[in-house]
């Protein structure tokens, strides 16, 4: 969870950025005012958050006993405003090294393959990714995913190679770890919650698009992560005994469940947690 060291870091890095002149083409997790140092921002932020978390993770993992994770992923697991599902996972007292990154896709996370070598040394329990919702959510990616002809229908087309993209990303990154006998869970998101006001990306797309029907809006986001958890629930098949996917998806229905769009409040961050942690469990019949 963000301290106060953090917020005056942010306030800092706000003071010496210009106004953006436009929106940028994937989430980041603050006000668009501190987003437009893309890479800047965003690395040191990143930093400092798993600096925290390296020495949340070194203090549990010393003691006899406590279950060691391997996390790598998005802001689902690295949150710097709110208690995201690695900081309940702290909480619980369970230790996990934390590679996430706010703002990362599945084919940055593919690339990067940071976590690796701690499988080895850390001998986790399993592996826990989070990953995709950047990929499929991104203004620029949704708004190829609407249908510029047909207003209020998905691209089925341009939907099928974006999860061959995500698949082909996920294979990489699991045949990477076949090797080191770890159970790998992923899950594949809520159904998001398109709103007009607060923090919001998803939004003004659909609007842009000629979707403004609330309803028709929560339908074309459903259906994309309909398809994406149908993807991991393929390769939970072909990859059976390394490979579990965590459906997530109906957990939350209200508005007031969510802190923005994407992201559930941190109190449903722990609801997500507890799913998480129950299927795990009972995977490792532990």
């Amino acid at each position: 969870m963000a301290t106060d060291d953090f917020f005056k870091e942010v306030e800092r890095l706000k003071e010496q950025l210009e106004p953006p002149s436009e929106k940028p083409d994937f989430y980041l997790p603050f006000s668009w005012n501190v987003k437009d140092a893309r890479g800047a921002v965003l690395d040191i932020l990143n930093s400092y958050m798993h600096k925290t978390r390296l020495r949340k993770y070194q203090n549990l993992a010393q003691h006899q006993g406590v279950p060691r994770i391997v996390a790598d992923g998005d802001s689902w697991f690295n949150h710097p405003l709110l208690d995201d599902i690695v900081d309940h996972l702290y909480a619980k007292g369970l230790a996990v090294n934390c590679f996430s990154a706010a703002g990362d896709t599945l084919a940055f996370m593919a690339q990067r393959f940071e976590f690796f070598n701690s499988l080895a040394q850390e001998k986790p329990i399993c592996l826990l990714w989070s990953g995709g919702g950047n990929d499929l959510l991104a203004p620029a990616v949704l708004e190829n995913l609407l249908d510029a002809i047909v207003p209020g229908r998905v691209n089925e087309d341009y939907l099928d190679a974006l999860m061959a993209q995500l698949e082909t990303n996920i294979r990489l990154m699991l045949e990477k770890v076949r090797g080191a006998d770890v159970p790998v869970f992923m899950h594949g998101y809520d159904y998001i919650q398109p709103r007009a006001n607060g923090l919001n990306w998803v939004y003004p797309v659909m609007v842009r698009k000629g979707v403004s029907d609330e309803i028709t809006q929560f339908q074309l986001t459903a259906r994309i992560i309909d398809a994406f958890n149908e993807k991991l629930a393929v390769l939970q098949k072909e990859f059976a005994g390394q490979f579990y996917h965590v459906d997530l998806r109906g957990s939350l229905v209200k508005e007031s469940d969510w802190f923005d769009e994407i992201h559930p409040n941190s109190k449903s961050f722990l609801l997500m947690t507890d799913k998480l942690l129950r299927r795990v469990f009972s995977v490792l019949k532990i």
